[in-house]
């Protein structure tokens, strides 16, 4: 749900938009549908097409078969220039679809799927790490009940949050930052880190994955100057297994290699954030994060009682008798986020605080939170099936009005 007020301008600045499809007669040259709201949304793609005059009765040139007929009588060369112009760009599929129709029917398919949102594809994935001293004071913000459906757990030494906190080793115990993360096994099986000894450092870098590479330094820092050392990315232990709890009949799944997710609510649950677990001969500790709630037009959220704008007004409801608010006000896309997805895309919890970067993907610490509304915009560019849509939306946002008036 991306929009623009264009003003008393919109319906010029999409006339000028269509112009591509005008000229190769798949759009009639008909003014632009005028709204009555001033905002343009993504809707503004939903027009009523008619036949060109050039292509109604029994039209017989070479261009007029182009334009109507199916693949078969095309050049491959026109469709691709096409879809050049309607997408961004053929690809051998678009292309093989393109073929079995008319462009007509093409622009009519393209409109009649659904919106691919970017709020929706944006808040599934993001999933920062929950941290109350991060979180803004009065936003609501939570963290995800180690009891709730799609609560993570991990069960290696090391993750990407880790990196520029500080490390400890002390009488065969593991911390970070002074939080107790792991006994450090020993034995004739022990690890490289049992075999360092009891030590300080500061963490580098992290592949967040069983046997991964990890870097820390032990002396002057991450710098070039620093003495750093590596190991692999160790299972957590614990000395006493007795701590952990079974979990063999809770409803957890492998995520990947390493990591848990709770594929079912739990009604009678004593998990707490402190909580281990024992899975399949590993433990695995409670990974805290972020919880986004449910508020879309269709369910809005009866709990979290958003106030009414202008923006959601026309998706609010009555509350049945009893309930927390009188009334619930869904948005557009305002969908929950995806604990499957994992974190990978940065979320502002608190004014003049560094987002979350610490991401579940190769990307950890490495691509700037200034990098999600691009890369969003390039993942649908590249994805998504309403080509048509996207490419409009992307033309609306390189439009920039300049006027006096109406500012």
């Amino acid at each position: 749900g991306i929009c623009w007020s264009l003003g008393r301008r919109r319906d010029m600045a999409l006339r000028a938009l269509l112009g591509m499809f005008i000229l190769s007669g798949a759009v009639s040259q008909t003014p632009a549908p005028t709204w009555g709201r001033p905002d343009v949304c993504e809707e503004v793609l939903m027009l009523q097409l008619r036949p060109p005059p050039a292509l109604e009765g029994n039209a017989t040139s070479a261009l007029q078969s182009r334009q109507v007929s199916h693949g078969s009588a095309r050049a491959i060369s026109d469709d691709a220039r096409f879809l050049l112009q309607a997408t961004f760009g053929p690809t051998k599929e678009s292309l093989a679809e393109l073929r079995g129709m008319s462009y007509r029917d093409w622009l009519q398919m393209q409109m009649s799927l659904p919106i691919e949102s970017h709020r929706e594809y944006y808040r599934a994935r993001a999933n920062p790490h929950f941290d109350e001293e991060k979180m803004q004071t009065g936003a609501g913000f939570s963290g995800r009940s180690p009891c709730a459906k799609g609560s993570r757990w991990f069960g290696i030494a090391f993750l990407n949050r880790d990196v520029g906190k500080t490390l400890e080793v002390r009488s065969s115990q593991l911390f970070i930052d002074g939080n107790f993360r792991s006994d450090v096994e020993a034995g004739p099986l022990r690890t490289r880190l049992a075999r360092l000894g009891d030590f300080n450092g500061t963490m580098c870098s992290v592949v967040q994955a069983p046997g991964g590479r990890v870097v820390f330094s032990v002396l002057n820092g991450c710098g070039r100057d620093g003495v750093k050392l590596e190991l692999e990315n160790p299972d957590l232990w614990l000395a006493d297994p007795s701590v952990a709890i079974d979990a063999s009949l809770l409803p957890l799944e492998v995520l990947r290699t390493g990591f848990l997710l709770l594929s079912d609510v739990l009604p009678a649950c004593n998990l707490t954030n402190a909580s281990w677990v024992a899975h399949r001969g590993r433990v695995y500790q409670f990974d805290d994060r972020l919880e986004l709630l449910q508020n879309t037009l269709e369910e809005p959220s009866t709990g979290a009682c958003p106030p009414r704008t202008f923006l959601n007004e026309a998706g609010c409801r009555l509350n049945p008798p009893g309930s927390v608010c009188f009334a619930a006000c869904g948005s557009p896309g305002e969908v929950a986020n995806d604990p499957r997805q994992g974190h990978e895309l940065s979320m502002n919890t608190k004014t003049r605080e560094r987002c979350d970067e610490a991401y579940d993907t190769k990307f950890a610490n490495h691509q700037g939170s200034d990098l999600s509304k691009s890369t969003v915009w390039t993942m649908k560019a590249l994805e998504a099936k309403d080509q048509l849509r996207q490419r409009m939306a992307w033309a609306l946002a390189q439009v920039f009005v300049v006027s006096r008036e109406e500012l």
